[in-house]
């Protein structure tokens, strides 16, 4: 296999023209687009500094990344559901067929198809469903008990039984054997299938919890019968049997509408499905490109032998201008100042490997890359400084804190065995009378109260000058 040689095209042109331009180029299949924003971060939009190209120059400055079309993925969504409902074989990946149809028509057109073929497709998916439900029902249950004569109303309608249909193993049989004369109830054989043997169990209703734990120890498999559903057991089995052969007939009405919805609309639904396939191509492949209010930009890998293929087939195209890695006969070329300085320092980041990378010798870094080296050597010197400081102030606030409080408790002692000591004293006064004591007693309550404000004036004074004390001790 011979390896063929890659160059970088990089296309600058008119934002009205982006979805022409990349369909040509997609059609082509000779392009593998990548991301023009990485290609600008590089400086590979490289253009000379004239009268003619500054305003795609300035557009450098603000462009941004495509943001794709939700409705074109709904459309996407919703025409490969309208293939599978109505069966119709198509590849969506080959399809190269021009557009000529606008977005709004053809979603009106898909739509309108859609709902026709969902309806019924939707009732098709339910009937099935019951008809499955059916199956299985008559598989587990009434096929084994078409011998059973008694009819279901009657055990319904017991007074004070209950009863129960369900399959015993081989297994469980033995062990129900060994204990049934301990069960009060009655077991009477209905039928078999596949999975055992089918058991009619009859009895009392104020036992039901406790027949219900015997049953669940027996792996007894219950089998529900419908409310509905009435008669013996072979009258059960006719209607269910009865209500499949109608379901059947159901879905293949259901089914003709399908077919008739296919044959008619097959056409035009593979045309909305090679348009649809187009336009999703395009807006998926737009996601690699910037653009800006005026202009686009694309970037892709072409086979270099490709390049004047691509360049016949962009040259209808009025003021584009593509740029080819190789390209000698250009002009010395001008970087674009960008306003994306902080992502050229992750770029030259992420060249190494480790921060170690960064160290080399003066003479092979670049200013660029020296100043890189300094702000990483900044910041991390800026974080252990930070975290020393955090360190030492969260010790300095705990060893305050504790001297606040301990402090707060002296003071809160002192003042409060003063006053008692001043209470005690207006007590012990033998010559005061009792209305003299009562008023003491008054007095000094109030110096208390007194002594409480005092303390709280003082407070702030304290606590300030101790804080002034702990923050400005050497460390």
């Amino acid at each position: 296999m011979s390896v063929k040689k890659m160059t970088m095209m990089n296309i600058i042109g008119k934002i009205e023209d982006v979805d022409d331009v990349v369909r040509d180029l997609l059609e082509t299949k000779k392009v593998s687009p990548t991301s023009a924003i990485a290609e600008i971060e590089k400086n590979n939009f490289l253009l000379d500094v004239n009268d003619e190209n500054v305003d795609r120059l300035v557009d450098l400055n603000f462009v941004h990344f495509y943001k794709r079309n939700k409705r074109y993925e709904e459309m996407l969504l919703k025409s490969k559901e309208l293939q599978q409902i109505l069966e119709i074989e198509f590849d969506l990946e080959e399809s190269d067929k021009d557009l000529e149809m606008n977005e709004q028509e053809i979603s009106e057109n898909l739509i309108e198809i859609y709902e026709k073929a969902k309806a019924p497709s939707t009732m098709m998916d339910a009937l099935k469903k019951e008809v499955a439900y059916l199956e299985n029902f008559h598989t587990n249950s009434f096929k084994e008990l078409s011998t059973l004569k008694t009819s279901i109303d009657d055990l319904r309608n017991m007074e004070y039984f209950s009863f129960k249909l369900g399959i015993l193993s081989k297994d469980d049989r033995h062990r129900l054997k060994k204990n049934y004369e301990s069960i009060l109830a009655i077991l009477t054989h209905a039928g078999s299938s596949p999975e055992g043997e089918v058991f009619l169990v009859i009895y009392p209703k104020n036992q039901e919890a406790e027949i219900a734990r015997i049953l669940k120890s027996l792996n007894f498999g219950e089998i529900v019968i419908p409310k509905s559903y009435s008669g013996t057991p072979r009258e059960i089995l006719e209607e269910i049997e009865d209500s499949e052969q109608k379901l059947i007939s159901e879905i293949d009405r259901q089914q003709e509408m399908l077919d008739e919805i296919k044959l008619k609309y097959e056409k035009e639904i593979k045309y909305l499905l090679s348009q649809i396939s187009l336009i999703s191509r395009v807006d998926s492949a737009k996601e690699e490109i910037a653009i800006s209010d005026n202009y686009f930009y694309f970037s892709a890998w072409i086979v270099k032998s490709d390049k004047e293929i691509i360049q016949e087939i962009l040259r209808k195209y009025d003021d584009i201008f593509m740029i080819f890695k190789e390209e000698t006969e250009l002009n010395t070329p001008t970087n674009i100042r960008s306003n994306r300085a902080l992502k050229r320092f992750e770029n030259i980041q992420n060249q190494s490997e480790s921060p170690e990378s960064f160290v080399k010798k003066d003479d092979d870094v670049s200013p660029v890359q020296r100043l890189g080296q300094m702000l990483y050597e900044l910041d991390h010197t800026s974080i252990d400084l930070r975290k020393k400081h955090d360190d030492e102030l969260k010790l300095i606030k705990q060893e305050g804190q504790k001297k606040i409080k301990e402090l707060e408790k002296t003071l809160l002692e002192i003042y409060t065995d003063e006053a008692e000591q001043a209470y005690q004293d207006a007590l012990n006064t033998e010559e005061d009378t009792l209305d003299d004591t009562s008023e003491d007693l008054s007095f000094y309550d109030k110096i208390i109260s007194d002594v409480e404000e005092v303390y709280i004036k003082v407070k702030p004074e304290l606590l300030e000058g101790l804080w002034n004390e702990i923050l400005t001790k050497e460390e």
